[in-house]
């Protein structure tokens, strides 16, 4: 089975150097999603302090497969009573 990387940014870098082994790029897209839900449900500042917050995810030979990108933005309050 393949060897998938999930590494996360959000001014700083936090890099996954055991990697997880799962069926195919299908499964990693799961685990991406699962991971930067649980990231933001415990840290929920990781989005909230300027920085998009995201998840990289790479294969067994260092290549990107995709990234998971997520950022908050605060609207302005107009025209409400």
């Amino acid at each position: 089975m393949p060897r998938y990387f999930f590494s996360s940014t959000n001014g700083g870098r936090h890099d996954d150097d055991r990697g997880t082994e799962l069926s195919g790029d299908g499964a990693a897209r799961v685990q991406a999603i699962r991971y930067a839900g649980d990231v933001m449900s415990n840290e929920p500042g990781v989005l909230w302090d300027g920085q998009e917050f995201k998840v990289e995810v790479t294969g067994d030979n260092g290549s990107k497969l995709f990234t998971i990108v997520c950022h908050a933005i605060d609207e302005p309050v107009s025209g409400r009573a």
